[in-house]
């Protein structure tokens, strides 16, 4: 009989004694019993400590961090499982999924990374209703969803020799550093193995690190460095050529936001960081701009709101 693997979810914690219970219970309930549960806080004030000390299977280190990517790479080192995954305090895995996902892994020895579906949900009259649905991530998706699309990282579980391959979370980047390590992995052209049911479910609340704060200067400004780094030429043709599309559609975004706000400044601002990139971009912009207006205009104001700036 083949040994089933052990799976390990890492958990980053800080301050959500209100939300946390569902994410260890989500794990805690899974179909398969190879897990391990490891709760990474950062020094928690407001009685997370309290509630992840009631569940006695968890692995609870609370000592102070360089933030969340620093916590998730203590988490990994720890980490005794083949399979690693990654679980927000806010957000929970879909029932019963684990032996799948195993059993997925079993059958693709090659593989280092599987990902499955996620969805997106707000806590309504105490019940969840969905909004959005993320389909799997294939091999082939890569460039685009990882640039122009949503990445969905905790969609993703992954060998734990995928970060002897390739290294942790760049902690150069404070709220962008999953995203980097997906393209690090994309670039090293890493096997992925596309599961077909959904496994992830983020919860969208005015506290998210990313979905609510999507225009903070901070991660504007560390998903335009990333499309800048990423489409060097010394990177492959496909990664290349989807970032410097994000780039130019990302830029592009941020500059109708501003205009919308009033904030010109802002707006030249990221205009003139651009072109000093790409001598062709003010000639880009000229043309393109003007469309997404027009778009804006006729009604479909998300136009200038890009899925290329979701964490």
């Amino acid at each position: 009989m083949t040994k089933k693997p052990l799976i390990s979810i890492i958990t980053p914690s800080l301050n959500r004694a209100d939300m946390i219970a569902t994410a260890i219970e989500s794990v805690f309930n899974q179909d398969y019993p190879y897990i391990e549960h490891i709760i990474m806080d950062g020094g928690s004030m407001d009685g997370t400590l309290d509630v992840v000390k009631r569940y006695s299977h968890l692995k609870i280190i609370s000592e102070p961090d360089q933030g969340l990517y620093d916590a998730i790479n203590k988490g990994i080192q720890l980490a005794r499982g083949e399979i690693i995954g990654l679980l927000n305090t806010d957000d929970c895995y879909e029932p019963n999924v684990f032996s799948q996902l195993a059993e997925c892994f079993q059958r693709h020895p090659e593989a280092f990374a599987v990902c499955g579906g996620s969805s997106y949900f707000v806590d309504q009259d105490q019940r969840e209703d969905t909004i959005l649905r993320l389909p799997p991530i294939t091999q082939g998706d890569l460039p685009e969803r990882l640039t122009i699309g949503i990445p969905a990282i905790n969609s993703f579980f992954f060998r734990k020799a995928a970060f002897d391959t390739i290294g942790y979370f760049d902690l150069g980047y404070r709220l962008a550093s999953d995203r980097d390590f997906l393209l690090k992995f994309a670039c090293a052209g890493l096997p992925l193995v596309s599961f077909s049911e959904d496994v992830y479910r983020y919860r969208s609340h005015p506290g998210s690190l990313t979905i609510y704060n999507v225009w903070k200067p901070l991660l504007l400004d560390e998903l335009l460095r990333l499309a800048a780094v990423y489409s060097q030429p010394n990177i492959k043709a496909p990664i290349r050529i989807a970032c410097l599309k994000w780039e130019n559609v990302y830029t592009l975004d941020v500059i109708g936001h501003f205009i919308r706000r009033r904030d010109f400044r802002s707006a030249f601002q990221y205009f003139f960081r651009t072109s000093r990139r790409h001598w062709w971009w003010p000639i880009y912009f000229m043309f393109s701009f003007p469309l997404k207006v027009v778009r804006y205009l006729r009604g479909n104001k998300s136009v200038l709101l890009s899925k290329s700036i979701s964490g």
